[in-house]
């Protein structure tokens, strides 16, 4: 992927200039990470083969925490049903051009909120990634809530962390 394919692909898909204007900056703060796999979690092979094996027995995945889907695309061969979710509206717009092409259900929404939405499996296969700055330790924690309503759906699926 280059970066003149997405910036057409957005211009052509998206209308509100400030859509535009706040994905392309984001785009260009981001642009390494986006442009080489190698800088992002994609680089971890041991978590990716840890993950690949557990989806043997796995009737989905779910990846909370999209961010420009570069992780999430490692497993598009592996499993038919993959959901993923970002919060950030140009990480969700980023994302949502990579995996144009993909059988991969991504949504903007809250991760808490996705998982609530879902009927959750003891075979389903979590990657929890949703996370960042300006929560505090545990009430508004992404991940707090995402075991919270793993919990509450009453399963015990395969979690990994990041």
């Amino acid at each position: 992927m280059n970066k003149l394919e997405f910036f057409e692909w957005l211009e052509t898909h998206y209308t509100d200039e400030e859509t535009i204007r706040l994905t392309k900056e984001k785009f260009e703060q981001h642009s390494e990470r986006f442009l080489d796999i190698e800088q992002s979690t994609a680089m971890d092979t041991q978590l990716v083969n840890s993950i690949r094996e557990s989806l043997i027995n796995g009737e989905r995945l779910i990846e909370t925490g999209t961010e420009f889907g570069s992780f999430i695309l490692n497993f598009v061969d592996d499993i038919d049903d993959i959901q993923t979710c970002e919060v950030d509206r140009e990480f969700y717009i980023t994302a949502k051009y990579r995996l144009k092409d993909t059988h991969i259900k991504y949504h903007l929404k809250k991760s808490e909120d996705l998982l609530k939405e879902l009927e959750l499996k003891d075979s389903d296969v979590f990657f929890l990634d949703a996370h960042g700055g300006g929560y505090d330790e545990f009430t508004d924690n992404p991940l707090t809530n995402e075991l919270k309503e793993i919990e509450r759906q009453k399963i015990k699926p395969t979690i990994y962390i990041h």
